[in-house]
């Protein structure tokens, strides 16, 4: 099992331990000048930055290029003499990195936990509101905010400069999205050309990705959807016959998968397919006392994810691609709005959420409208991001399933040279994301058979039928509710429904976030005491 990094001092020391953990990739790296010392972890993949131009970078103070580049990383520079230390992480923030200055004493972890654990020795952690409801509505934005006033999350592109002089910290982000938005160039007009053009720039982003692993083995997530058999296609194209990509199927969501038309896939792309059954990993049937993490207030799907790296890990594999971030690629044309308005975005996408998709009923009327006030969205620091913003789910949700197996997790399609030609998709390609898929690879019937192009549901059904099967479970975690406490929901109400086996429950929007107030109610008791 992988360490977590884990940094502990005051004003007197710096130290890491130690040291940073040995990780297949991406790997680790240590440079030394009379300036100060870098060390962490770094994989570039556009070829703008080399690990020798590390340390000119941050003696320098130019970090802009290394923040916009397609790189992996989270890198430390330590300076000695001025008591300065300075983190900068990626511009998806692939390694959560959380940390606390409280009263002289810097805590730094890539878990959550060990910061809080720590904290917990001389401190009463505080709630903080809007960062709870942050997670309680999926509503992810670039944010440092954490479950606690006392810890923070570093934003994805950003540097951090601690300086152990003053005592104080600053978040600085240095993503150009700006610079980004305009000059992406001209939109296509042609449907076919833009379809091949896509191909040919997947193809060339996976194989830049491929020749940074030194030949470690790769594996591919693949369903019957569009985005990881796009990417399990150019990984193909890369690696030939050392490839296997693992399908992992369930009865529980049999409509997310459909293997007649993943074997017809994979026949006509000569890949070679590994059909994995996790239905017996479904967490409706497991033992949740002894399966949900009390680690990790966001292992909130994990479970039967989890099972899933082992199984990965006893074969050996050290890198996983995904599709994660297909979805948002076909709407990144859209992205001008939202950055120009981003907090009435953001209060927009809540109203949306809370009210359209009627989650409201499982919160109080305080915290609905804690959630929807001008204050709380107001009072946030807007962190620009040009990868979508769902990119910080799958690394919340699964980094440390990973992480612990030393399994690195790919996503090619936050890569910025695809967002780029996405934007620059053909303006006679509309409707919802799923038309915009079928208009573009229909294009490309050589990849592609026609089966495909049905219309593939989400896996929402997976946290349906949770409050029935895991009933006295979640009763148990109501009856000492955490956040009944704090006023976010009634729990007289909910137990009541959970007790009548209510079909309130079986609402997939409801029932993603009823999940979720479970686990992190379940962690915050563990977590408060």
């Amino acid at each position: 099992m992988i360490k977590q990094i884990f940094l502990d001092s005051n004003l007197e020391n710096l130290g890491f331990g130690d040291g940073l953990p040995e990780r297949s990739f991406p790997p680790k790296l240590s440079f030394k000048s009379e300036s100060g010392e870098l060390i962490g972890y770094f994989a570039n993949y556009d070829g703008l930055i080399k690990e020798v131009d590390l340390l000119d970078l941050f003696e320098s103070n130019n970090l802009g290029s290394l923040i916009n580049s397609n790189s992996d990383f989270l890198l430390f520079f330590w300076e000695k003499e001025k008591k300065r230390l300075r983190v900068a992480l990626d511009q998806t923030a692939s390694l959560p990195c959380y940390f606390s200055f409280v009263n002289g004493r810097f805590l730094l972890s890539t878990k959550f936990t060990e910061v809080v654990s720590e904290l917990k020795k001389t401190n009463k952690l505080v709630i903080d509101m809007d960062g709870l409801l942050t997670w309680l509505l999926w509503e992810w934005h670039a944010t440092e905010r954490t479950l606690f006033e006392e810890v923070k999350i570093i934003p994805p592109g950003c540097v951090v400069d601690i300086d152990f002089e003053s005592g104080e910290y600053k978040i600085e982000s240095l993503v150009d999205l700006q610079g980004f938005l305009t000059n992406t160039g001209e939109k296509y007009t042609d449907v076919e050309i833009f379809a091949k053009d896509w191909e040919t720039e997947m193809v060339r982003v996976v194989a830049d990705r491929v020749k940074t692993l030194g030949g470690k083995k790769t594996t591919s997530d693949i369903s019957s959807g569009f985005d990881c058999t796009l990417v399990s296609y150019a990984l193909n194209n890369a690696l030939g016959d050392s490839l296997i990509c693992q399908s992992r199927v369930s009865n529980i969501t049999p409509e997310d998968t459909d293997l007649d038309i993943m074997n017809k896939f994979a026949v006509l792309n000569n890949i070679r397919l590994e059909v994995v059954d996790t239905t017996s990993f479904d967490l409706h049937d497991k033992d949740l006392k002894s399966e949900w993490r009390k680690d990790e207030a966001l292992q909130i799907s994990a479970t039967s994810y989890e099972h899933f790296v082992k199984m990965l890990e006893s074969k050996k594999v050290k890198v996983q691609f995904t599709g994660e971030g297909g979805d948002e690629a076909y709407s990144s044309s859209e992205m001008d709005l939202p950055e120009s308005f981003p907090v009435q975005n953001g209060f927009f996408i809540n109203v949306m959420y809370l009210k359209k998709m009627a989650v409201e009923k499982l919160f109080t009327k305080e915290a609905v409208n804690f959630a929807l006030s001008n204050q709380r969205f107001n009072n946030r620091a807007e962190y620009p991001m040009i990868a979508p913003i769902s990119s910080l789910i799958p690394t919340a949700t699964y980094f440390w399933s990973n992480w612990e197996k030393d399994i690195w997790m790919m996503n090619p399609f936050y890569d910025t040279r695809l967002i780029a030609l996405a934007r620059r998709m053909p303006e006679s390609i509309t409707g919802k994301k799923q038309d915009r898929k079928f208009a573009v690879l229909s294009k490309l019937p050589d990849i592609f058979p026609k089966e495909m192009f049905v219309e593939k549901f989400g896996r929402e059904k997976a946290f349906v039928g949770f409050a029935k099967k895991q009933k006295k479970f979640a009763l148990e975690i109501l009856e000492n509710s955490a956040l009944a406490k704090l006023g976010v929901l009634d729990k007289g109400l909910i137990t009541s429904w959970v007790e009548k086996e209510d079909d309130i429950l079986n609402d997939p929007e409801l029932a993603i976030v009823f999940q979720t107030m479970m686990q992190i109610d379940w962690f915050l008791q563990r977590n408060l005491e």
